[in-house]
């Protein structure tokens, strides 16, 4: 394993060479719940990217998608809906999506392995309110916050 990261991470570094990361920062922190979170971010483009959802891991509700879930919630919210959203209060104008989209390999964001099947959303920030929030961890990430028909598989009898 360990001779599998070092080569995920020359990868991920030659590919930062190649195609650039601005003077963008990485970051991996824990969110309020204690989760992991990652989000790299390009201080001259005013880009962010977030991890929205990974395969088979468990979420702040306590579900777990599978990859399958993931690629559709993903291409659902492209189709239906790709607005920005703070809180989970106010649609805003002050920051867009410009990607939304499934990770085709894993790699490394920062020290977060991310998922072959992942779903990665890159938010370009208009405002600089909302900028400084990202940058200093009070926008850490981003939910689904989604309804959903679900069942729970376990069995209690």
């Amino acid at each position: 394993m360990d001779n599998e990261r070092k080569f995920m991470e020359g990868l991920t570094a030659l590919l930062s060479k190649c195609f650039g990361q601005g003077d963008g920062a990485v970051i991996t922190e824990k969110s309020q719940d204690g989760i992991s979170v990652s989000k790299a971010f390009d201080e001259e483009l005013k880009q962010a990217t977030f991890l929205v959802l990974s395969p088979d891991e468990t979420d702040l509700q306590g579900d777990t998608y599978n990859s399958v879930e993931v690629t559709k919630a993903c291409h659902s919210f492209n189709e239906h809906c790709r607005k920005a959203n703070l809180f989970h209060m106010a649609d805003t104008e002050d920051a867009f999506i410009a990607e939304s989209y499934i990770a085709p390999s894993e790699f490394y964001l920062g020290e977060t392995l991310v998922s072959k099947g992942s779903w990665l959303q890159v938010w370009q920030v208009v405002d600089d309110d909302i900028w400084s929030l990202i940058k200093s961890g009070d926008i850490n990430g981003v939910s689904i916050s989604c309804p959903a028909n679900y069942e729970d598989l376990t069995n209690d009898d």
